[in-house]
């Protein structure tokens, strides 16, 4: 009898211990996951034992994910009601009720003519690129604090860079850094840190090709702005899973608010060298936007 309670007492206690040394394992939402960097985040996580929530309109896009042991859920961080349902299927399977990562990847290019864009692209713009953002981080927050988490926001060069046509693209991502800037100081007494990559080149296959209207303006000047286009897509761009690979080997250590990654990144630096003049004078010379009077007087002629 003696030697029956003595076994048991020391398997209880056996079993209670290995309840409370088993180690959590790390959870981590990633939105936009259909494709490009989310995708490849999603698989860089994965590969790293990380519990994923994968996270994107097009559910269908991401079954190559689920076979890697990635959860999929539809969202549109454009909708609320949307994200409500992505949070109540995350809580299901999540452990603890603790969020170690949430990357805020989802975004749209929106490459148009300041001047002649219709306002409901530019409001579609923000509505993902900066408000979707904010939807997230207001839903996921006390899940984020729980396990004194991250939030990783997919920032751009683009928001410090002035390209010709980036003019709401670039508003939304300078406008995502300025939320973010703020954003981790409000957190950081709760254990949060927020982390926004400044994003160069990154070869995703993403891209705007509206093109310019038959009405435009700048029809005159198409072929430039063509070749400012290609430019800046073909400026050594990184692959997604080397990107993914930098961005989680730096946010799972102790990152600074903001850093850049990408490739091309050389060019970035050294435009943050020159004068603003000089980059500009750049930028209209490839863009062919410094040759609009000249072609509009021969036209006239």
């Amino acid at each position: 009898m003696g030697f029956t309670l003595h076994y048991k007492y020391w398997s209880n206690w056996l079993v209670l211990g290995q309840l409370i040394d088993k180690p959590r394992m790390p959870t981590a939402i990633v939105t936009g996951a259909s494709s490009g960097i989310g995708k490849a985040l999603v698989r860089v996580l994965v590969s790293r034992g990380y519990l994923v929530f994968a996270g994107a309109r097009r559910v269908d896009s991401m079954q190559d994910l689920k076979l890697l042991g990635a959860h999929v859920h539809s969202l549109d961080v454009t909708d609320q009601d949307s994200i409500d349902a992505f949070k109540e299927y995350v809580e299901k399977h999540l452990e603890g009720g603790k969020l170690d990562y949430l990357f805020n990847n989802a975004g749209v290019p929106c490459k148009i003519p300041g001047a002649e864009l219709e306002i409901e692209d530019a409001i579609y713009c923000y509505n993902v690129n900066v408000f979707g953002v904010m939807r997230m981080v207001g839903t996921f927050t006390p899940l984020l604090i729980a396990a004194k988490g991250k939030i990783v926001n997919t920032g751009s060069v683009a928001g410090e860079v002035p390209m010709p046509f980036s003019s709401v693209y670039a508003s939304s991502k300078a406008a995502l850094h300025s939320y973010a800037d703020t954003l981790r100081l409000e957190l950081a007494p709760f254990g949060v840190k927020v982390i926004t990559t400044k994003t160069a080149t990154v070869r995703t296959g993403i891209t705007d090709n509206r093109g310019i209207k038959d009405d435009s303006m700048y029809k005159i000047v198409e072929d430039g702005l063509q070749s400012l286009k290609e430019n800046t897509e073909n400026s050594n761009p990184q692959d997604p899973d080397e990107y993914a690979k930098d961005v989680v080997n730096i946010v799972t250590r102790n990152p600074k608010p903001f850093f850049y990654v990408g490739g091309g990144l050389w060019k970035v630096y050294v435009v943050g060298l020159l004068p603003r003049s000089m980059v500009d004078s750049f930028v209209m010379k490839i863009s062919k936007l410094d040759q609009i009077p000249k072609r509009l007087a021969e036209l006239k002629t």
